[in-house]
């Protein structure tokens, strides 16, 4: 997996943000991709974003694709089952794991955080990372969120999840997938957007 910066903010990293920002639409069928987010986050939340290029150069579009936590948060259901059918499962509970469509044959660019709240004795933890990957449509892929809070890490990997042997399922690496740092703020992502 991959290390990326690491943004040691306020517990209020982007929840001004998720009220303000809207939920990504969901693409039709013919022209998307199955994406799993899987993520490693106990005992904190997670979000994973869509950003877009439509309000550039303004800011860039942010759009929420899925979250994940012990419980209810904003944009986040912690007790969320998925409903698409895809390659394979994980050992993780079905807390840690959303599966959505995300539109294809398009960069597709995110941001994904990580929070842990501050409580007594206990500090608070918040991290970011940033990405971008080519989907192609009817394709199924597996973006991984490794947070370990403890040690103050988190690490992103993105592979296409394709039948195996024996009815297995094998990861791929995905050629299309880089990582970048993540920007300060939405408008200095239009710098980064390239659709």
């Amino acid at each position: 997996m991959k290390a990326m910066h690491i943004a040691m903010v306020g517990v209020g990293f982007s929840l001004a943000g998720c009220v303000a920002a809207m939920r990504m639409p969901e693409p039709p069928a013919q022209s998307s991709a199955k994406l799993r987010y899987v993520t490693t986050s106990a005992p904190g939340y997670t979000q994973l974003w869509r950003l877009g290029q439509e309000g550039c150069p303004k800011a860039a579009k942010r759009e929420h694709v899925a979250g994940t936590g012990p419980g209810p948060l904003i944009l986040v259901d912690g007790s969320e089952t998925s409903k698409l059918q895809m390659l394979g499962t994980s050992d993780k509970a079905e807390k840690y794991i959303r599966e959505r469509l995300i539109p294809a044959d398009k960069p597709f660019y995110y941001e994904v955080n990580a929070v842990q709240v501050a409580v007594q004795y206990v500090p608070g933890f918040s991290c970011t990372n940033s990405g971008v990957f080519m989907p192609k449509a009817g394709a199924e892929y597996e973006l991984n969120y490794h947070v370990t809070y403890m040690g103050q890490e988190c690490s992103v990997q993105v592979t296409e999840l394709v039948p195996g042997e024996g009815g297995a399922v094998a990861r791929r690496r995905v050629d299309t997938w880089h990582i970048f740092y993540p920007a300060r703020n939405d408008r200095d992502y239009c710098s980064v957007i390239r659709l």
